[in-house]
């Protein structure tokens, strides 16, 4: 778990604190959840017995004479490739140009393992294909395009024909294979592919890797880096495509013929994940000759972009618990986006709509709290009469909300809702690279936080948004009569919550803390307007 994701899962507790303590005045409670995770054990045993099978290491018998690994830079208005003989495989992928806003090169491979990015190998055969060293054929710079070929004493010839796409973050891979002997051989083919992660826009973003992994019909399969720190995942299963995502960026691989099963890996050290696809055996005649082509999609995951192939590819950005509901969250952004010309002014349009759809639950909100207010004095007798038969007290509180027709939880209702808005933004924000360096005012990045200033001495970034929002819960708490806090207790709690959420909140998105000034302060106009047109009553 990442510091974003504690701060993250900090909120959502003060969330449920702050509900609990609304709800339940003059009592403590206490709450036990355990959480259930799914019980794998038998996946994983078939997984491990799959695993024993496919990593059984292979002898190596490579060409003679050997010769020493020569590397090949290939470059594009998008791309900066360096591929190496060894394997004839991509040892480092740079992308350039990735934004219309100016932005610094990404590398999304930086291969430092024995097997390199797309070398190929052919399984259950006395050399090792990935390992050895190709000769290079042709290196066209102008159309960007090179090939590799390699001659093996079992009689093989492969070929690997790489192809840049023009102004796209794309490129295709064409492995050929000729049989030149007198004699049948089947060929298990496997094509390796990997991620870099190392340090993205200044801090690792290895929690937030995943291998995506596509069969024709059915659910993706999700394989978050976690999962596999310590064992491979093996799947044997039918793939149209697979897909390894850090965030923002996404390397894809496209086979033109489904793959038969896919295996990933994770090395923390080497800071990648990679996967290999296996495809089902072909029997290659005498003098017979296959082509296996692959679509390789590497660089931002635009949704736009994505959804251009008309393959899927998007569908790596709506996947999760929360995925259909961040996506569409996304699309109304987008929308708004477009009106505006800005995602700054977006998100703040946003903001005032979501507050006029909502603005029912929040005036039910506001007479909760009228009818609570009412009745308080009654609900402090109770507390007095029943301080020590607390079940009793508790029964007897009941009744006396349902003769009022109160309801504990109405004052909640509108922080309830806000919870998964709020998990949607923070989602939108951390995925979504559309918004990666969209300035609004002094702020330059909506996914970064707000970097006003850097203090002298101490070199800490001074975050202005974050004292804002205080600002904006402290005179949400002026405007709320003390009396539908129900206890003491519970004011003073509600004195604290805006430092605490101010603490939490100083480190998160930009984007996300302007969501929650801007509908703190309409939340406060709200709520002064209505006490002005009918003033709350006065306990006695």
């Amino acid at each position: 778990m990442n510091s974003e994701q504690r701060y993250l899962l900090a909120v959502f507790l003060s969330f449920l604190v702050l509900i609990i303590f609304y709800v339940m005045p003059a009592q403590k409670t206490e709450t036990a959840r355990r959480a259930e995770q799914p019980d794998e054990a038998a996946q994983i045993q078939k997984q491990n017995s799959l695993q024993e099978t496919v990593t059984a290491k292979q002898p190596e018998l490579t060409p003679s004479p050997v010769r020493p690994e020569e590397t090949y830079d290939l470059e594009s208005d998008m791309y900066l490739f360096r591929f190496t003989s060894r394997g004839a495989g991509v040892s480092k992928l740079e992308i350039r140009n990735w934004s219309e806003r100016k932005v610094e090169p990404v590398t999304l491979i930086d291969a430092q393992s024995d097997i390199p990015a797309f070398a190929i190998d052919i399984q259950n055969q006395p050399f090792g294909l990935s390992k050895a060293h190709f000769q290079l054929e042709q290196l066209d710079k102008t159309n960007k395009e090179i090939d590799f070929v390699l001659n093996l004493p079992t009689q093989l010839r492969i070929r690997k024909h790489y192809e840049l796409v023009p102004h796209t973050p794309a490129f295709r891979l064409v492995v050929e294979i000729e049989n030149l002997s007198s004699e049948t051989k089947t060929l298990p083919l496997e094509l390796f592919n990997e991620i870099y992660f190392g340090e993205a826009h200044g801090h690792y973003d290895q929690d937030q890797q995943e291998s995506f992994l596509v069969p024709p019909t059915g659910k993706i399969r999700v394989i978050k880096s976690g999962r596999v720190k310590q064992k491979p995942f093996i799947l044997d299963q039918t793939l149209e495509w697979q897909a390894l995502t850090r965030k923002y960026f996404a390397v894809i691989v496209k086979p033109a013929e489904p793959a038969s099963g896919a295996r990933t890996d994770y090395d923390s050290k080497l800071h990648y994940m990679k996967t290999s696809l296996r495809f089902p055996p072909v029997s290659l005649p005498a003098g017979g000759k296959i082509e296996k082509s692959f679509l390789v999609y590497a660089g931002p995951e635009y949704y736009k972009n994505l959804k251009s192939f008309d393959m899927g590819f998007e569908q790596t950005l709506s996947q999760g618990t929360w995925g259909l509901f961040r996506h569409w969250l996304f699309l109304s952004l987008q929308f708004c986006e477009k009106m505006t010309g800005n995602y700054g002014f977006a998100i703040l349009l946003m903001t005032f709509i979501l507050k006029i759809l909502f603005s029912p639950f929040t005036h039910m909100s506001f007479e909760s709290m009228r009818k609570m207010q009412v009745v308080q004095p009654k609900v402090k007798a109770l507390q007095t009469q029943y301080k020590n038969d607390p079940t009793r007290m508790n029964k007897e509180m009941m009744e006396l909300y349902k003769r009022h027709k109160v309801n504990p939880m109405g004052g909640c209702l509108p922080m309830l809702i806000q919870i998964p808005i709020f998990i949607g933004f923070y989602q939108v924000l951390a995925q979504y690279v559309e918004l990666k360096g969209e300035a609004l005012w002094w702020i330059k990045d909506l996914t970064e936080p707000d970097r006003l200033a850097r203090l002298p001495f101490i070199g800490v970034d001074f975050n202005l948004l974050p004292i804002l929002m205080i600002i904006t819960m402290i005179a949400q708490q002026r405007v709320t009569p003390k009396q539908s806090f129900g206890s003491p207790q519970q004011a003073q709690m509600m004195q604290w919550m805006p430092v605490a959420f101010g603490f939490f909140f100083y480190a998160l998105p930009s984007g996300l803390v302007l969501y929650w000034t801007l509908n703190n302060l309409l939340t406060v106009i709200h709520q002064m307007v209505i006490h002005h047109r009918s003033p709350l009553e006065q306990a006695a």
